[in-house]
């Protein structure tokens, strides 16, 4: 929220994994000289210098810089059997 950080949701680089990497941002700045490793991978991305690793993976900026939300996805589901007459 404070235009200082970027959150990256490693979910969509095809691994499936539950992580989001936080990356340092500066605006202009040259985006290779602040993520020199890329974004090309997982492991790029929390290469990067100053990246940091969330174990969630819906996480978004909260109203303090040092604080994130995050949602998970639950299902609650009840099971009834009704006895339709003959």
């Amino acid at each position: 929220m404070d235009g200082k950080s970027v959150f990256v949701s490693l979910q969509y680089f095809g691994l499936g994994t539950e992580r989001t990497v936080v990356l340092p941002y500066r605006s202009g700045v040259p985006l290779a000289a602040l993520w020199p490793k890329g974004l090309r991978s997982e492991q790029d991305v929390a290469a990067n210098p100053g990246a940091s690793v969330i174990n969630e993976a819906n996480v978004f900026p909260a109203a303090s810089a040092s604080s994130h939300l995050s949602w998970r996805r639950t299902t609650q589901s009840n099971l009834y059997r009704v006895r339709l007459p003959d």
